[in-house]
């Protein structure tokens, strides 16, 4: 599993991540990304992926503010 963390503060919410990778991000109520259900931990914006879903530091390094920390 990596941990995925999304900084709500430097997001724009421009939806890069979640056209990459649906199955890890999502666009969320405050019109910012956030981690599908499925991954999230207590808050939406950090989770735990498999690593074996191959989107998820392909759609970190297209964030046109790197508001997306892949660990």
């Amino acid at each position: 599993m990596v941990k995925v963390t999304i900084d709500q503060n430097t997001c724009t919410g421009c939806g890069t991540c979640e056209a990459l990778c649906s199955e890890v991000f999502e666009m969320g109520d405050t019109g910012k990304a956030q981690i599908t259900e499925e991954y999230q931990e207590d808050d939406p914006s950090s989770g735990e992926v498999p690593e074996d879903i191959n989107c998820t530091e392909t759609a970190a390094q297209s964030c046109p503010v790197d508001a997306i920390d892949v660990e």
